[in-house]
């Protein structure tokens, strides 16, 4: 039998209970006895074995549980084990997975950290997380609008690890309240996120509270913040502009705003990548919030179907298929995605390309979903002979026929495009703003000489000259 225990973060807050399971066991174990909670067994006269050997030699807290929970496990074999951990027992990292494995655990919980801080910071009752687990967390993000406690801020470096997490996520200067032990004793100071790994006296009792923040005065901002602001806007009190879109009013939107951030892709601008990555996310929302408020859907909804997708699509990663190359996992992608839309003809799949798409991009996935079906010129010169085939029944069209032959003309360009593995609308638009570039030095340039841009002759040879400086 194993009994974790819950020892509060002073020496004298176990509970009753948690003391009787104490004295009842054959075997006390405590995580560390470098915490206030281990004067209560060296006072109290209880022989009681650490795992601070453990943390020694563990390379990272995976192991450390796993090395705590094995010689647990043994143990409990034949006798009744005490395991005691700071604070409430369950938010005990190693103590949740014992918890979680094994049948015959029971917990005894004490008072949480959250508790104690609550008599020395304000508004206390929210989130709550150990350092580790913040700082094992690439983007590590929390919801504002509750309060943070980060406890077991052991040391100095795990201190300035949890600074910069949560200055990413608050700013530097957002107020907050740090808790150390002194003489036995709870101190709180109020500081700011910046300060957090200042000073000395950290251990495995230290915490930092975080209150509720104000969002029109936040330093940073996260999803939930974005997800606040559309509430208020949307808010019989808020925006009226807003509270009077519908999903088709704001469709051009989401449109414009794909373009801007291609736009700023293409240029390699990165600041206006951000913003424009942001005006696109914002539509995401939009829809989300809108459909939210018509009882449609919510972003939850949105964002369940998206996790879904890529980890049913990426078996190659969640599940068991094999792959080594790039063209290999897209192909893994390819068929479960034809699994989950029940496509298994090039005519299915083309029924379910958007038609909302760019003509160009359109006609590029119609073609490759038939060449996938079959549908394919099995020589590279066919593609070209197609081409100057339509470009001649484009010459020879009847006034009434153009439109069609051109628009054949068009289709056949992009086989070869796709064979060679060119995005046409890139290819298009680089190509666009190549002869925008051109234009504007010939215009220029002729202006500046006095000459009109409608004599022929003279514009070649102008038009000569900025080839060579736009190539």
């Amino acid at each position: 039998m194993i009994t974790v225990v819950g020892l509060g973060i002073l020496e004298n807050q176990i509970t009753l209970e948690g003391a009787e399971a104490v004295k009842a066991a054959d075997k006390v174990f405590v995580k560390t006895a470098l915490t206030p909670t281990y004067k209560y067994f060296e006072n109290n006269g209880v022989a009681a074995e650490s795992f601070d050997g453990v943390f020694e030699t563990a390379e990272n807290f995976d192991e450390l549980d796993e090395k705590i929970i094995e010689r647990l496990i043994k143990e409990g074999e034949s006798k009744n084990v005490a395991f005691c951990v700071n604070g409430d027992g369950a938010s005990d990292g190693t103590a949740a997975k014992l918890l979680e494995r094994r049948e015959g655990v029971r917990l005894v919980p004490g008072i949480s950290v959250a508790a104690v801080a609550r008599a020395f910071a304000p508004s206390t009752s929210g989130a709550e997380y150990a350092a580790s687990d913040v700082v094992a967390k690439s983007d590590f993000s929390t919801d504002k609008r509750v309060p943070l406690t980060i406890r077991e801020i052991d040391d100095k470096f795990m201190a300035s690890e949890v600074k910069e997490k949560l200055a990413d996520c608050y700013g530097y200067g957002e107020t907050c309240y740090i808790l150390k032990t002194k003489n036995g004793k709870i101190v709180s100071e109020k500081i700011t996120v910046d300060d957090i790994d200042k000073g000395d006296g950290f251990d495995c009792s230290t915490a930092v509270i975080l209150p509720p923040t104000d969002l029109l005065k936040s330093e940073r901002y996260g999803f939930y913040d974005l997800l606040q602001i559309m509430d208020r806007l949307l808010a019989e009190d808020g925006c009226p502009w807003d509270r009077a879109q519908t999903h088709k009013s704001i469709r051009k939107s989401l449109i414009e705003e794909a373009y801007e951030l291609c736009d700023a892709i293409s240029e390699d601008d990165l600041e206006n990548m951000v913003e424009e990555t942001g005006d696109v996310m914002l539509q995401a929302v939009f829809h989300g919030k809108l459909g939210e408020k018509d009882g449609e859907f919510d972003v939850a909804d949105t964002i369940t179907g998206l996790c879904k997708k890529l980890i049913s699509r990426h078996t190659h990663v969640f599940g068991d298929v094999k792959v080594s190359t790039g063209e290999e996992a897209l192909k893994v992608w390819e068929q479960n995605k034809a699994v989950e839309k029940k496509t298994e003809t090039a005519s299915q799949k083309i029924d379910k390309i958007a038609k909302s798409l760019p003509s160009l991009s359109y006609a590029e996935k119609v073609l490759k979903y038939a060449a996938k079906d079959g549908f394919e010129w099995t020589q590279d010169d066919s593609y070209y002979d197609k081409v100057a085939e339509e470009l001649n029944e484009l010459r020879t069209a009847s006034p009434e026929d153009a439109e069609m032959e051109a628009g054949d003309l068009l289709l056949s360009v992009l086989n070869p495009l796709r064979h060679l593995h060119i995005n046409p609308e890139v290819a298009l638009r680089v190509a666009t703003q190549k002869f925008i570039n051109r234009f504007k030095h010939v215009q220029a340039a002729m202006t500046r000489d006095g000459l009109k841009i409608d004599d022929p002759e003279v514009f070649d040879r102008y038009w000569d000259e900025a080839k060579k400086v736009y190539r």
